[in-house]
């Protein structure tokens, strides 16, 4: 999942959690083992609820210019 915004008008109305709920439903009809997302720190209390966990492993990046 990427880049689950909501403007801040819109917040507190249940709408991420919504699409949340459908695109886990679409998923485990497709019978898709693990869904992965990058979180900030004010949709983690959100993806927590739906039992999303922080993985141990690290993400890292190198950037060439």
């Amino acid at each position: 999942i990427h880049n689950v915004l909501t403007y801040p008008e819109y917040r507190r109305w249940g709408i991420s959690s919504k699409i949340l709920s459908e695109l886990i439903e679409e998923a485990k009809k497709a019978n898709v083992s693990t869904i992965d997302l990058l979180a900030t720190d004010d949709g983690k209390p959100l993806y927590k609820k739906f039992g999303f966990s922080e993985p141990q492993n690290t993400y890292m990046r190198l950037e060439i210019r």
